[in-house]
């Protein structure tokens, strides 16, 4: 299985100390550092509720580097989209995937790096793509290592309001700008903020020296601590502190053209409330609309691990989407369209059965399948992705 150079930086200017918590020594909040230790070991990915990934688990370790398939990155640019109401999502998501594959191919040996494409592109291109190939790294980065249910904080922002509603500033870091994604744990009553960013501006061969990392993952950790407090949906009482605060930069090596992935990880302790249970499920109901959308009509299945998934092929690609079967009827979708009697069971399910089964099942876990082109995010969506051959013509 093809890697990618990681190294985890523990201590980053103003990195701040582990917080005390009312959760106690017992239950840390989820930090990449017990995955990945400061000597730069193989990142060792695990799902939700602490149950290794089969697919990825029994890969052997590489130092200084994270196992990865291309199906698990395909599925993270998707997860990261913003799929506004209206259009339809596939457009977006076929714009992420050609994204994807423009920044980064394996190359021999098995080594992401930047394409021949990437290379030669005008410095303004290399730069979106560059950030794009960041938040997708840490996206995939933080779907092994068990963070669920990203959002870029501009739709959250959208949907719960800015500053002193959706989220509160830490007036220290005031000046800074604000974080990219936020990471929600509705059953726990947690969330995370990651800002990622992304780095392989220069000439054709150009990259970014790991001289200038440190000082970059200063200011992303800066934007993470913007954030005081975030609005968990459903979670009654004052906004919430995040229980992990990451930062990482990827970044095209200038010796090799290989993406690097640095990331450093001040956490905090967790929290749990109470939470309300109709404004969580329009939550779940919002994070799985676009997925929905792009299975609507499909009676194709696909089993993985003994968990049967509704799939249906991205228009315009040769990339397979699917979303587990349970979660797909939970929100009415699909039922009846297989032969299961119409009155056999409710069109849709109440929000605390919505609640219930999505977080029983995420807190279940995934296994994953033993060949390397499909992949289970801990939310239940599946990709199905080959990668092409860059050094050979298209077929």
């Amino acid at each position: 299985m093809p890697h990618f150079a990681y190294q985890f930086h523990a201590a980053v200017g103003n990195c701040q100390p582990v917080l005390a918590g009312p959760a106690g020594v017992g239950n840390p909040a989820p930090r990449l550092i017990n995955l990945a230790n400061t000597g730069g070991a193989a990142l060792v990915p695990h799902l939700a509720g602490g149950i290794p990934a089969a697919g990825l688990a029994a890969v052997p370790a590489v130092a200084a580097s994270a196992p990865y398939t291309w199906a698990g990155l395909t599925n993270a640019s998707l997860r990261i989209g913003l799929y506004p109401a209206g259009p339809h999502p596939a457009y977006e998501a076929n714009w992420r995937m050609a994204s994807l594959r423009v920044a980064a191919y394996t190359a021999a040996g098995g080594q992401l790096r930047d394409t021949p494409i990437l290379a030669a592109l005008d410095a303004g291109e290399k730069r979106a793509l560059a950030y794009f190939a960041g938040v997708t790294l840490a996206m995939y980065t933080a779907g092994i290592s068990g963070f669920t249910f990203p959002r870029h904080l501009s739709r959250h922002v959208a949907v719960y309001g800015g500053a002193g509603v959706g989220y509160t500033v830490d007036p220290a870091f005031a000046a800074a700008n604000l974080p990219d994604i936020v990471f929600f744990n509705l059953g726990a009553g947690t969330c995370q903020v990651w800002e990622a960013k992304g780095r392989g501006v220069g000439a054709a061969g150009g990259g970014f020296a790991a001289a200038g990392v440190p000082a970059l993952l200063g200011t992303a950790l800066d934007q993470t601590r913007k954030l005081a407090t975030v609005r968990i949906p459903g979670v009654f009482g004052a906004l919430t502190a995040p229980n992990a605060r990451i930062a990482s930069v990827a970044r095209v090596n200038p010796a090799d053209g290989r993406w690097h992935l640095h990331v450093a990880d001040p956490a905090q302790k967790r929290r749990r409330e109470e939470g309300d249970p109709m404004e969580k499920a329009k939550f779940y109901e919002e994070f799985y609309r676009p997925f929905l959308e792009m299975i609507d009509g499909s009676t194709a299945t696909l089993t993985v691990d003994g968990v049967r998934f509704l799939v249906a092929v991205v228009p315009g690609t040769r990339v397979r989407i699917g979303l587990d079967e349970r979660i797909a009827d939970l929100f009415g979708q699909h039922v009846g369209k297989r032969g299961r009697p119409e009155g056999d069971r409710a069109a849709t399910a109440s929000p605390e059965e919505i609640c219930e089964r999505i977080e029983e099942i995420v807190e279940t876990g995934y296994g994953q399948a033993p060949i390397d082109n499909l992949y289970v995010s801990p939310e239940g969506i599946l990709t199905e992705a080959d990668e092409e051959d860059l050094t050979q013509p298209p077929a």
